[in-house]
């Protein structure tokens, strides 16, 4: 069993946390099928300049996270592995706020399994991942602006980086 030195304890502990979900968010440069698989059936539409969380790449397509909001009486039962779903006869819009007013992210299809955030009032906040196009996405902006620190509201805790670096190195850290 190796122990790490004090000093690499202690940068530990002043380190930033490490990225666990996405890899970056990125606007989209053009509308975009939001795809079930990457090649797969189209579930919905993102609009041009909506925000995605890109979780990984793989090869032409990149994994995306989208949330927003969706009035209440369209989201329907569960479908598949999703705990809710979208009704109604066409395309619902998911929008960036609970109000008529606020930007559509998406116009989703028919059946979309969706997940379920939170209920307010008349709205529904869901999120869903899918993939779309790499070529799709607009530029992330840089990890060290503050545009790309502004959304972050992670606690850190010292003893989780730890937990971390023993699971990497296998090895237990005094």
């Amino acid at each position: 069993m190796r122990l790490l030195s004090p000093l690499a304890v202690a940068a530990l502990l002043v380190a930033p946390p490490l990225a666990t979900a996405a890899l970056a968010q990125a606007p989209l440069v053009a509308d975009a099928p939001l795809l079930a698989t990457a090649d797969g059936n189209e579930v919905a539409t993102l609009g041009k300049g909506a925000t995605v969380d890109v979780v990984t790449e793989q090869g032409d397509y990149a994994q995306v996270t989208i949330e927003g909001w969706v009035a209440a009486s369209l989201v329907g039962g569960s479908r598949e592995s999703f705990p809710a779903s979208v009704a109604g006869t066409g395309g619902v819009r998911l929008r960036g706020d609970g109000t008529t007013r606020s930007e559509i992210v998406a116009e989703m299809k028919r059946g979309m399994g969706l997940n379920v955030l939170e209920r307010r009032g008349g709205w529904v906040h869901v999120r869903r991942t899918g993939w779309v196009r790499r070529g799709a996405l607009g530029e992330a902006p840089s990890s060290a602006s503050p545009e790309a620190q502004a959304g972050t509201d992670e606690h850190w805790e010292p003893e989780a980086a730890l937990d971390h670096l023993q699971a990497v190195h296998g090895e237990a850290i005094a």
